[in-house]
């Protein structure tokens, strides 16, 4: 028997105030910020991505603004993968071939204050989710398309000045939770450095 509210639905559903911002919560900013992420480690020995990401301030919407978020970004990126091969251990041989290729992601950032003190500058809590394309099969036994996963913590020199500086570290995860074929997921760790931009 079929479920009654296919996977996918409750996915979309579960979306949905995502795009009900609450007007309390509107940027002190709208100018974009850029960023760019590079490897760490590769977890699995699966690949390393490299990413080019524009990030755009954002209303809260009224999930992360009950949860005590702070901000919020909607991002769009692009980027390298260097894509290893799935290897069996147990027979000895290749059972993936891993391809390089381009991947595009799209998702929604939300921060969090940290209550510390630094000498200077600001710490924040992040978590982005959202889609993941890849024109090579991101790990080599996984899809083309996945939900991405960034949770981490973001060091800014000063939030929301239009000549703020960021870098952090974030965890990266790719997985699908089988909606789209075979779940080859990835993990990996990454570092982020960016600025905020006023054109």
């Amino acid at each position: 028997m079929r479920p009654a509210f296919p996977l996918r639905v409750v996915v979309l559903a579960s979306l949905l105030p995502l795009f009900a911002p609450v007007a309390h919560t509107a940027p002190t900013t709208r100018a974009p910020l850029f960023f760019f992420d590079g490897p760490l480690a590769d977890l699995a020995d699966e690949g390393l991505p490299f990413r080019l990401t524009a990030a755009f301030p954002t209303a809260l919407d009224p999930i992360s603004d009950r949860l005590g978020a702070v901000d919020a970004r909607w991002t769009v990126g692009t980027g390298f993968a260097s894509v290893y091969d799935n290897f069996d251990t147990g027979t000895n041989s290749v059972r993936d071939r891993g391809r390089d290729g381009l991947l595009f992601n799209a998702g929604r950032q939300t921060l969090w204050r940290v209550p510390v003190t630094l000498p200077a500058g600001a710490l924040r809590l992040e978590i982005e989710a959202g889609l993941n394309y890849t024109t090579r099969s991101l790990p080599a036994n996984g899809t083309h398309l996945s939900f991405s996963l960034f949770a981490g913590l973001e060091w800014s020199s000063a939030p929301d000045d239009p000549r703020e500086w960021i870098a952090g570290i974030r965890w990266f995860h790719l997985s699908h939770g089988g909606l789209f074929g075979v779940n080859g997921g990835y993990d990996g760790l990454l570092f982020r450095v960016g600025r905020r931009w006023n054109f």
